[in-house]
C-alpha cells in the first residue's frame, strides 16, 4: 500500500520576493511513502519515501500531482518496483518535470536507479522475472517493451487501429509471452481485451468482455470481477471471479465482496489476495479455509494496493 502527503514549503518575504510570488504563494508539493503490510500480523512497514530524494514520484504524464494506481509497479522476485518519476521541484517552481522510469528499492534504503526516460508514458507493468518492462504509448497507439537493466527497447508494437477510450490496464502472463491489454467499452459498455504477443509480435481480440484486472502470477488465469446492482446502492458491489485460460471457465472467488475493489493483487504463490474495500484492505485467502474468519482487515489511511514483494 501507498500513503501520500502533501506539504507547502515555507518562503521568507525575501524568497518570495526574488521568486515574483506574494508571501505564501507556493504550490504544494506531494511525498509519495510506500508501505509494506504482513499479511500474517496486519502490521505495515515503511519501505520507501521519496520526501528527501532530488526526485519524486509523478503522475502519469509527468505532472506534479501524485496518482501512483499504474504508476509504481512492484517486482516481487527482485523486492524493488518500478515508478515514475522526475526532478523534484524547488519552491514556486511551476516547472513540469521530465518524467522517467526508476527502479525503487523497497528494503529501507530508498535507493533509486534510472532505468530510461519515457517522454508521453501513460501506464506500464513489468514481466513475472522483473526484466522487462511493457508500456502504451499513444500518437501512434503501441505497446513498447524495455529491459529493465539496460534500458534499451526490445520491442515496439503497433495497436493502430484499435480505440482505446480509457487508460489500457496491461498484465503480463506468467510465462512472459503475453501481454493482456484492456481498452475499449464494447457492446453494453463492457470493456475488451487484447492479448498481445512479444514473440513472436501479433495482436489478437480475446473476445473477453468485462471488469477484468490481471493475469494469476502463476498459473494461465485472469482475475476479474462480476459488478452486482442489488440497489441498494449506486455503486455495485464487486464479486471476485478467476477464469481459466483456454477454456475461459469463469470461478467465483470465495472473499468478501465490497463497493470500491477498484483494483486487487494476488500474491505471488496465488494463496492470498488483497484488494481495497469500504476504507480498509482485505488480505483474504483463495482457497480452503474458513473465509469469514480467516480474511484479515487493515485500516486504509488514504492508502492503496500495489502489489506484492517477497520477504
Amino acid at each position: 500500500m501507498y500513503g501520500v502527503k502533501t506539504v507547502t514549503p515555507t518562503l521568507t518575504p525575501s524568497e518570495a520576493k526574488q521568486r515574483g510570488l506574494w508571501y505564501g504563494d507556493v504550490p504544494k508539493v506531494a511525498v509519495t511513502r510506500l508501505f509494506t503490510v504482513d499479511p500474517s500480523s496486519g502490521k505495515t512497514a515503511l519501505v520507501f519515501s521519496d520526501e528527501a530524494l532530488p526526485v519524486m514520484v509523478l503522475h502519469r504524464e509527468g505532472a506534479m500531482e501524485t496518482d501512483l494506481k499504474w504508476i509504481v509497479v512492484t517486482i516481487p522476485s527482485r523486492r524493488a518496483a518500478i515508478a515514475l518519476m522526475g526532478k523534484r521541484p524547488g519552491p514556486a517552481d511551476r516547472s513540469r518535470p521530465t518524467p522517467q522510469l526508476y527502479q525503487l528499492s523497497l528494503d529501507g534504503s530508498n535507493r533509486v536507479r534510472p532505468v530510461a526516460s519515457v517522454e508521453t508514458l501513460i501506464v506500464f507493468a513489468v514481466s513475472p522475472d522483473g526484466a522487462q518492462i511493457a508500456y502504451y504509448l499513444s500518437d501512434p497507439h503501441r505497446l513498447v517493451v524495455r529491459s529493465v537493466d539496460s534500458g534499451t527497447v526490445a520491442r515496439a508494437i503497433s495497436l493502430e487501429g484499435r480505440e482505446f477510450a480509457n487508460l489500457p490496464v496491461l498484465s503480463w502472463s506468467p510465462d512472459g509471452r503475453v501481454v493482456l491489454v484492456r481498452r475499449w467499452p464494447g457492446p453494453e459498455h463492457k470493456t475488451e481485451y487484447d492479448f498481445v504477443y512479444v514473440s513472436p509480435e501479433r495482436v489478437e481480440a480475446t473476445g473477453i468482455r468485462g471488469e477484468i484486472y490481471s493475469f494469476f502470477p502463476k498459473s494461465n488465469r485472469l482475475l476479474g470481477v462480476h459488478l452486482l446492482y442489488d440497489g441498494s446502492s449506486a455503486s455495485p458491489r464487486r464479486r471476485f471471479f478467476s477464469m481459466a485460460l483456454p477454456s475461459r471457465e469463469a470461478l467465483d472467488l470465495p472473499v468478501p465482496q465490497c463497493s470500491e475493489a477498484w483494483h486487487a493483487e494476488v500474491s505471488p504463490d496465488e494463496e492470498l489476495i488483497a484488494y481495497p474495500c469500504d476504507s480498509h484492505i482485505v488480505i483474504a485467502p483463495l482457497a480452503g479455509g474458513d473465509y469469514g474468519k480467516v480474511a484479515r482487515e487493515v485500516p486504509l489511511e488514504g492508502g492503496s494496493v500495489l502489489g506484492w514483494i517477497n520477504k
